[in-house]
């Protein structure tokens, strides 16, 4: 009996430590023609991307936000 509760405290613990270095990440793409969209990009950055961030911080979350003109250069 001591054995199977050992064992079964070993594979929570396992558990627990997996779910801690798999962190949950929330990707934003933005994409749109290099003028188009140009003051609703700059409005998501910032204010919206902002205001998730924090939040996605408060739920243990990374949020990236991914706006494709940046890679192009």
């Amino acid at each position: 009996m001591r054995r199977q509760e050992d064992e079964k405290r070993e594979r929570e613990i396992d558990r627990g430590n997996y779910m801690q270095r798999r962190r949950k990440i929330i990707r934003v793409f933005v994409s749109s023609t290099f003028e188009d969209f140009k003051l609703e990009r700059d409005a998501l950055q910032l204010r919206a991307f902002k205001n998730l961030r924090t939040y996605c911080q408060k739920q243990g979350w990374q949020f990236q936000a991914v706006d494709l003109r940046w890679g192009i250069t």
